[in-house]
């Protein structure tokens, strides 16, 4: 982003109108203060990333959450057989260069979340890589703070052009996987808001991201979770957000500094929240006065995207069109850095496969950004279709410790 104007805190987005701000109070007058902890507390559901239960009481669906920004992880075996369309890798999505290509990416997310009972993508992930060996280094989109930026505004709004919350992640300054939550991020004003914080900023002002989730790491000798100056001065006051914010998977380390630093959601369950946050309000650690600000913020988009009459449903999509748009898209990102002679094959008979992934399909970086994807070409099989001969020898390898 070339443009060095001030952020707009006062950018409304589209579903945090009047009409929607005039149904989160009337929902949140109804709640009691039990209501209210339960419900920024999340708790563990095996059937899905993250979760927040129903308010079946006033209507309001659980949050129902998956993985992640390669794909839909779906946990649930018995939902599409547990399939989804396998993305290239997001740092492959980047490489094209292409904002129309990051919507389509997104969409086939948002499409695929809302046919296998999900409301919240958990993605994109808009670090900037600094780490090369970094373990998550594949789920960003580089190390460059404006590409970072105009792929994840178009992957946003391609995921929530299906009514379907996107989720920016890891906030922030989150650059590597080893030791994630001990390590100490030490950072200066101008380096964070040149390089670290734009692709946050945008996301809000322009994708009008529904959610984002506080990371594992200290900034500064702070935890992300606990830190007011981002969660609040930063992401609330500077760049307006209005949505929610939840932590990482076990990111939070406690009860009233996060829930006064401006922490909204405790995922996955109980662990510094529910009963503790309950006798942290009892005690006057935490107000009822935040508890109802958090709660406003879960419900404003679920509110303002439709969320509580278009529920997440279970049904078909369309497996070989979103199958083709993956494939045209890791065509688009892959990079020939250097070629002598050899490509493109011509006059070639006989070509030799080396390796372990010759009969296998090792597409994806793995962890919670793994999809089992609904198809798949090996290279063996794909060299079939070539008038080439092509003869297979998997290597052996070493087993991993």
């Amino acid at each position: 982003m070339t443009d060095t104007a001030a952020p707009d805190s006062t950018h409304v987005p589209s579903w945090a109108g009047p009409e929607t701000e005039e149904r989160v109070e009337a929902l949140l007058g109804q709640m009691t203060i039990d209501e209210k902890i339960a419900y920024v507390t999340g708790e563990v559901n095996w059937n899905y990333g993250f979760y927040a239960r129903a308010l079946e009481r006033l209507g309001l669906p659980a949050i129902q959450m998956a993985d992640g920004p390669a794909g839909v992880r779906i946990n649930k075996g018995d939902v599409h057989a547990g399939t989804a369309t396998m993305l290239p890798a997001p740092i492959a999505l980047a490489a094209t260069w292409d904002p129309e290509n990051a919507h389509e990416y997104g969409s086939i997310i948002g499409a695929e979340c809302h046919a296998t009972d999900h409301n919240v993508s958990l993605g994109p992930a808009v670090d900037i890589a600094r780490v090369p060996v970094g373990g998550r280094t594949f789920e960003s989109y580089g190390e460059d703070p404006v590409l970072t930026s105009r792929i994840g505004v178009a992957f946003v709004q391609g995921v929530q052009s299906h009514g379907v919350q996107a989720c920016a992640k890891h906030y922030a300054i989150n650059n590597q996987e080893d030791h994630r939550s001990s390590v100490n991020a030490v950072i200066d004003e101008r380096t964070m808001h040149e390089l670290y914080l734009p692709s946050f900023e945008a996301l809000i002002q322009e994708g009008e991201v529904a959610s984002m989730m506080a990371s594992f790491n200290r900034i500064n000798g702070e935890f992300a979770c606990d830190n007011a100056t981002l969660l609040r001065d930063i992401l609330r006051d500077r760049f307006g957000f209005r949505g929610w914010i939840m932590s990482d998977y076990g990111a939070n380390h406690s009860t009233a500094t996060a829930a006064n630093a401006g922490l909204d959601q405790e995922q996955p369950g109980e662990g510094h929240w529910g009963g503790q946050l309950w006798h942290a309000w009892n005690n006057g650690e935490v107000s009822e006065a935040v508890l109802d600000e958090k709660v406003r913020n879960i419900l404003r988009p679920l509110v303002g995207m439709g969320q509580i009459e278009n529920l997440a449903v279970i049904e078909e999509f369309d497996v070989d069109g979103h199958h083709d748009v993956a494939q045209r898209i890791a065509e688009e990102g892959m990079v020939l850095l250097r070629n002598d002679g050899v490509l493109p094959l011509s006059g070639v008979r006989k070509v030799a496969l080396i390796g372990p992934d010759v009969d296998g399909v090792g597409a994806q970086g793995g962890g919670s950004s793994m999809v089992r994807g609904t198809k798949g070409v090996s290279p063996s099989r794909a060299s079939a279709t070539r008038s080439a001969t092509t003869s297979r020898s998997p290597s052996r390898t070493a087993p991993t410790r």
